[in-house]
């Protein structure tokens, strides 16, 4: 891969941490101000709200980790290979989750042994 292509990838990266980090902010700012709001418990009319705004926050915190580590593998001068069978990961794959670890083939593989 070009390093004009892992630039701009890197570019994306960095946006896309910056964006989950401020999203993460704003959903841990506004639980604490509910449950606050509340006395330390949300109501059962809004459970499934925060429920719901915990799953999201770990999903985006795992994203997120997944970008820092990709962001690592730049700098290592792994990115773009295949965790797995170590060759190139297709650059239109990257272009669509530019931190993944995996080609599509053993995302596949990955995907059907964890059913």
């Amino acid at each position: 891969m070009r390093s004009a292509e892992v630039n701009q990838l890197r570019k994306r990266l960095l946006v896309l941490k910056y964006q989950l980090h401020e999203r993460h902010g704003a959903v841990c700012s506004e639980n604490e101000r509910h449950l606050a709001d509340e006395g330390g418990v949300p109501a059962d009319r809004d459970f499934r709200g925060y429920e719901q705004d915990v799953t999201v926050a770990k999903a985006e915190r795992d994203l997120m980790e997944e970008v820092t580590e990709a962001l690592g593998r730049i700098q290592r001068g792994a990115f773009g290979k295949c965790e797995d069978c170590k060759k190139d990961i297709a650059h239109e794959r990257l272009e669509a989750l530019p931190y993944a670890r995996y080609c599509a083939v053993c995302a596949r593989r990955r995907s059907w042994g964890s059913l």
